[in-house]
């Protein structure tokens, strides 16, 4: 913007635009002078007069074209400042007009980007051959979850659970009498945005479902993400050998109290009545003074060696057929195996046992007492082990049977499993629970047999824990 020019405050002189003024102001005061002599000099006023109109004429005049000029000025100015302004404005409308189209092409761009991230997800979301669905949660008021609505559901959600046109209705609309765990499960997460993976069954729809879940979007929208997958025909699978492995083994204990049972009933009685006729043959040799001092001393011996073989022989049968296993449950059979061979043997034998431990279920064990059999029988026939170590422990999610002995050990990678090895793998596969066997030759071994806790585990009658539980509920 243009600004007119002030004048030096240290100066007097007039502005340029006033001079001309200025020079009339003073023939106007050497006018009026002059007029002041005239008056005593008469004979000049007819020139006086003519000078004066023609002087007056010319202030008129010169005032009025110091009026246009003043306006003239006025208007280049208002002409100039509104050039300015209008130049100004022009860039300004400029530069915000560049900003906006910038901005309205990131727009545009950050659009079709979007649109297709979102085709691609469109496209991975509706081809995956899991399930997968949005749900929101619906609780009480106390956050108890009851129910939840489906918001989104991909074409493979149909598929895998029969479920038709799920969105926007609640799940209680369409299983109405679904297990309250899945509301329990999916409410968690929830509220608390941990993720679970886990494997459930559905009773109404009669499937089994491996689940990943995990809240979606922010907290307060109370959203669960899901995929699934109907892993009902493995499941069955799972059922028919594990009903095959529980027959077989049920077999095969079968075979061994049969056997048991000869061993004890037919020959233990044989050799109990072998020791008997032996005894007698050496007492009639007495009496009749016919027997020399080798002879009795054979017969003597004999019947040691058939006293330490009917003994062993109880001792197999036994093995065979743990009666306590039967009667009281894993932990007392362990208990009494490990005190028989503590009496016979050198090595020290550590044990740590609850004694409140639950009853298992008979497969689980069978299969943990047979481990156990196998694990100890090794340390002693083969490590020479001073010291093993036997503990039984559970917590909330497994059964974990760990045995350790200070003897020689072996390279697992130069191992090529020996028949309890094998044996004791598939056994841990028949219920399938993790075996680990970690060896080191100047540092031991230690075999380690975990279970997970479910409903087939545990026999819940004689759990004390599910026992408390009930009596407390």
């Amino acid at each position: 913007m243009l600004t007119p020019e002030r004048p030096s405050p240290r100066t007097l002189s007039f502005p340029p635009r006033l001079t001309n003024l200025a020079i009339f102001a003073a023939i106007g005061i050497v006018v009026l002078i002059f007029d002041e002599w005239l008056l005593i000099h008469s004979s000049f006023a007819t020139t006086y007069q003519a000078l004066a109109v023609i002087l007056s004429s010319s202030f008129v005049v010169f005032l009025y074209t110091a009026r246009l000029k003043r306006i003239d000025d006025a208007q280049q100015r208002i002409e100039i400042q509104q050039d300015t302004s209008r130049h100004l404005l022009e860039d300004i409308v400029s530069v915000r007009t560049a900003e906006l189209v910038a901005a309205n092409e990131a727009l545009v761009a950050e659009t079709i980007n979007h649109k297709r991230k979102e085709e691609k997800f469109r496209s991975l979301f509706d081809s995956i051959d899991s399930g997968f669905c949005i749900v929101e949660m619906i609780f009480d008021e106390l956050d108890n979850a009851i129910d939840y609505r489906y918001l989104e559901v991909n074409p493979s959600f149909e598929k895998q659970t029969g479920l038709a046109d799920p969105i926007g209705k609640k799940v209680s609309e369409l299983l109405p009498n679904l297990d309250p765990h899945w509301f329990e499960i999916f409410g968690k997460i929830a509220l608390t945005g941990e993720p679970a993976r886990f494997e459930n069954r559905s009773k109404p729809l009669n499937r089994w479902y491996d689940v990943y879940a995990f809240r979606f979007g922010a907290p307060e929208n109370k959203q669960v993400a899901i995929f699934f997958n109907d892993i009902s025909e493995r499941k069955r699978d799972q059922i028919t050998k594990r009903r095959l492995t529980e027959q077989l083994l049920a077999a095969g204990e079968e075979e061994r109290r049969r056997f048991a049972r000869e061993l004890h009933d037919e020959t233990g009685q044989t050799l109990s009545a072998v020791c008997v006729r032996l005894r007698r043959a050496e007492q009639k040799l007495m009496l009749a003074n016919q027997a020399d001092t080798e002879i009795l001393s054979e017969l003597k011996m004999l019947q040691e060696y058939l006293q330490i073989a009917h003994v062993s022989l109880r001792r197999m049968a036994h093995d065979l057929h743990p009666s306590e296993l039967e009667h009281f449950g894993l932990s007392q059979a362990i208990a009494s195996y490990l005190r028989r061979l503590a009496y016979d043997s050198t090595t020290i034998i550590n044990v740590v046992l609850p004694t409140d431990f639950p009853r298992l279920n008979k497969t689980f064990e069978i299969i943990f007492y047979r481990i156990t059999q196998e694990a100890v029988s090794n340390a002693l026939k083969h490590a020479d082990a001073r010291l093993i170590s036997v503990r039984l422990f559970r917590d909330e999610e497994t059964i974990t049977l760990e045995i350790e002995n200070d003897g020689r050990g072996f390279v697992m990678a130069e191992t090529h499993g020996g028949i309890g090895l094998v044996g004791m793998r598939e056994r841990a596969e028949m219920i399938g629970s993790e075996l680990k066997i970690v060896s080191a030759i100047d540092g031991g071994t230690c075999v380690s047999l975990r279970a997970k806790i479910n409903p087939q585990t545990i026999n819940h009658a004689t759990d004390p824990v599910a026992t408390l539980a009930r009596q407390t509920r």
